[in-house]
Formats: structure tokens, C-alpha cells, sequence
């Protein structure tokens, strides 16, 4: 008897674990319905953006949804991403390699560890 309970135990736990990391996925629309290359362009923009992400600055709904990637995009290599959040990914950390390197190295340094 004690067998049978511990074993539905255990497999509640499992099936619960499992639902979780099925909703912990990330949220669509992440960084997937913008245009990443126009918003690059706009220099107020990305100032707003940056000071969002290091937390000196409000956050709009990219800032937001940026803080929410990052962990998944340094952490995990984007595993959970989508093709579309991939690619804007990408595009937004090599321009802030290239324009912003000590503010990169800032934003690297508190979300790679998260």
C-alpha cells in the first residue's frame, strides 16, 4: 500500500513539474512584433531602453519584455525561443556589442547570472 501511494505521489509531482515548464516557456510576441532594425536606429530610443534594463530608467512593454528574455537568451542560448525572437536577439546584442560595449558588459553581467 504504501508502495501504490508513494508511486502516485511521484507521478503527481512529475505530471505537475511538467505542466510548469510547459507554461514557463516564453510568452509569444516577445520581441516578435517589432521592427528591431528600426527601433536600433532611433538613439533616444535604445537610451530609454538600456537604462529600462539596467533599472535606472522606466521600462515600456520591449523594455519589459527584453528583461523577461534575457535570462532565456544569455542563460540558455534561447532554447524557448521562437525563430523570429532568435534573430531579434541576436541583431540587438551585436549592435549593443558594437555601440554600447561597457553598457553590454553591465546588462551581461546581471542577467547571464539571474
Amino acid at each position: 500500500m504504501k508502495t501504490v501511494i508513494l508511486l502516485l505521489v511521484m507521478s503527481c509531482s512529475i505530471a505537475v513539474l511538467s505542466a510548469h515548464n510547459r507554461v514557463r516557456r516564453q510568452k509569444p510576441g516577445q520581441l516578435e512584433n517589432i521592427d528591431v532594425d528600426s527601433l536600433l536606429k532611433n538613439k533616444k530610443y535604445v537610451q530609454t531602453q538600456i537604462k529600462c534594463i539596467l533599472n535606472e530608467g522606466k521600462c515600456d512593454k520591449t523594455g519589459r519584455d527584453m528583461k523577461d528574455l534575457l535570462p532565456e537568451v544569455l542563460q540558455r542560448n534561447c532554447r524557448k525561443c521562437s525563430e523570429v525572437q532568435k534573430v531579434n536577439a541576436d541583431k540587438i546584442i551585436n549592435y549593443m556589442k558594437q555601440n554600447h560595449p561597457s553598457e553590454w558588459t553591465r546588462i551581461f553581467n546581471i542577467y547571464s547570472k539571474i
